[in-house]
């Protein structure tokens, strides 16, 4: 599992109507008040920023061959000839690609880079409060930082744990 992270993703996005943007004050000169700005690129914290950028990457995805799945509109699943697969989940500017072969891990990022400025966070170990890791040829999940801090939040750190808190 590696995920790379897509720099400046929604200003990958391209808008599809016309959007105008009043300039931050102390840009304008005297006299040009009246002036706008037409944008031809999406903008972080414009409203249509997260909806254009998601169909560039999901036209991305479709065209080298990923299946959109319904369940989860944000994973993409593509099935080769060989017998391998490879999945992508997006979440936001974060990708997460696993694949059944490391060769098509490097492919696929390869490809995104082609299209995309990326930056490669590497296997992944966290993500979402979930602490993510191999041992002996196994996927463990667990969420112990997000219990430790739960239990310290609540001052219940050093509380006596029970199978069952009641009867």
């Amino acid at each position: 599992m590696h995920q790379p992270n897509v720099k400046y993703a929604f200003l990958n996005g391209e808008l599809k109507e016309e959007v105008y943007l009043v300039y931050p004050g102390g840009f304008v000169k005297k006299g040009h008040d009246h002036l706008v700005c037409m944008l031809k690129k999406a903008l972080y914290g414009l409203k249509e920023a997260p909806r254009s950028w998601y169909v560039k990457i999901d036209s991305l995805f479709l065209d080298k061959g990923f299946v959109r799945r319904k369940s989860d509109p944000n994973l993409y699943i593509k099935r080769y000839e060989d017998g391998n697969i490879a999945l992508i989940y997006l979440y936001v500017d974060d990708l997460i690609i696993i694949s059944s072969a490391l060769r098509l891990i490097e492919e696929n990022k390869i490809q995104l880079s082609q299209v995309f400025e990326m930056k490669d966070l590497g296997e992944l170990h966290h993500c979402l409060g979930l602490e993510i890791w191999r041992a002996s040829g196994k996927i463990v999940i667990t969420q112990r930082k997000y219990e430790k801090t739960t239990l310290e939040r609540f001052h219940m750190f050093e509380c006596k744990p029970m199978s069952t808190p009641l009867e």
